[in-house]
């Protein structure tokens, strides 16, 4: 599916992976249902309308990161397969 708004054009292909988890966070447990998809833009700014107060506090920064930062980082990050699975998204798109 391509939608074109103004200059930028959006290039989504359907799901290509789901996975259910449950965690704690600020002392709310949660059940999150994730649905991976693969998006090619040329907007690369982060909008936060529609964000909860939660999403807003629990967001301290953001980046975009290549598989090889992904791979070289001590950072933690989930799904621990995620560098997999960006190199999947990359040829759908």
């Amino acid at each position: 599916m391509e939608e074109e708004t103004g200059l930028r054009v959006l290039h989504i292909v359907d799901v290509h992976h789901r996975r259910e988890v449950d965690f704690w966070s600020h002392g709310v447990e949660f059940r999150q249902v994730e649905h991976f998809v693969a998006a090619r833009t040329t907007r690369t700014a982060l909008v936060t309308d529609g964000w909860t107060d939660l999403e807003r506090r629990t967001v301290i920064a953001w980046r975009w990161w290549s598989v090889d930062d992904l791979e070289t980082t001590k950072a933690v990050y989930f799904p621990e397969n995620l560098p997999e699975l960006v190199r999947r998204a990359a040829t759908l798109v």
